[in-house]
């Protein structure tokens, strides 16, 4: 995304204005967007929320559309970057899906609006759901390929057993969104860390009873 490609400390005063109005703008829709859905939501609803001129609005965007693809990408953008910053940081296979869990979860639950976008409102026409399915590829294939680091490294010392990286990314994210989805729209309360940790536990443990080896 734009405003992730430059640091704001190299950019002139003109070039950090107008990321300014663009951050604004699209935080001002997902509002917007939140409160009354895409297809009941105005620009001019937009612009006065971010207490900018329409005019203001079509110098970043060309209409109501452009808007809602740019908050997808976003939200995908930063997922993408907290499991690179992650990938980064540990060295096994359990505390990689370890932090990526809570992370995600911890996203999720403080993103509410963002999220609450995604799952409700949909582009109709063919067109916006082919642009929305190509967001969501791209980024899908550059994180599978960070899962793949770790995946390769825990099979290979005998971690975990042989599994197809693809799958086990669309498996544990599924776990993770249907999480997210059920403490948002049943508008509960959430401990983040204890339902990471159920989610580990059954992660990495499984469901079926195992009884204590007698010494």
């Amino acid at each position: 995304m734009y405003d992730e490609l430059l640091n704001e400390e190299n950019l002139t005063r003109k070039e950090r204005e107008k990321l300014f109005k663009r951050k604004e703008i699209l935080n001002a829709a997902v509002k917007i967007f939140a409160k009354k859905g895409f297809d009941h939501s105005t620009l001019d609803e937009i612009a006065e929320l971010a207490e900018f001129g329409k005019g203001t609005i079509y110098n970043y965007f060309e209409n109501k559309r452009d808007i809602y693809l740019a908050i997808i990408e976003n939200a995908f953008n930063d997922y993408l970057s907290s499991v690179d910053e992650v990938a980064k940081k540990v060295k096994t296979f359990r505390e990689f899906i370890t932090n990526i869990t809570r992370g995600f979860l911890e996203y999720g639950i403080n993103n509410k609006e963002v999220f609450s976008i995604f799952s409700r409102d949909h582009l109709s026409t063919s067109d916006d759901v082919l642009k929305v399915k190509s967001i969501m590829d791209t980024y899908h294939n550059k994180i599978t390929k960070l899962y793949e680091k770790f995946i390769s490294s825990a099979i290979k010392n005998k971690e975990i057993k042989q599994i197809v990286p693809n799958i086990f990314v669309l498996f544990h994210r599924s776990i993770i969104l249907t999480y997210i989805h059920h403490f948002i729209f049943e508008n509960l309360s959430v401990n983040i860390e204890k339902e990471a940790e159920s989610i580990l536990d059954i992660l990495f443990n499984g469901i079926l009873y195992k009884p204590e080896r007698s010494m």
